[in-house]
């Protein structure tokens, strides 16, 4: 992580509340996986909110 500009100087890093890394090779299918989430939400998978919805094709 040190490796990354932002994070430099930073010695630790806390969050208040818990999150999720999706990490893996490309091809191994985390952008599909975020997808489904979204769908399995009422979200749009293209992203945006549950009111603005757009569809690529």
């Amino acid at each position: 992580m040190r490796h990354i500009n932002a994070f430099q100087h930073f010695t630790q890093l806390s969050f208040s509340k818990p999150i999720t890394f999706f990490v893996g090779e490309n091809g191994s299918g985390k952008s599909t996986l975020l997808q489904a989430m979204a769908i399995a939400s009422h979200f749009n998978p293209e992203g945006g909110t549950r009111n603005y919805h757009f569809s690529t094709y």
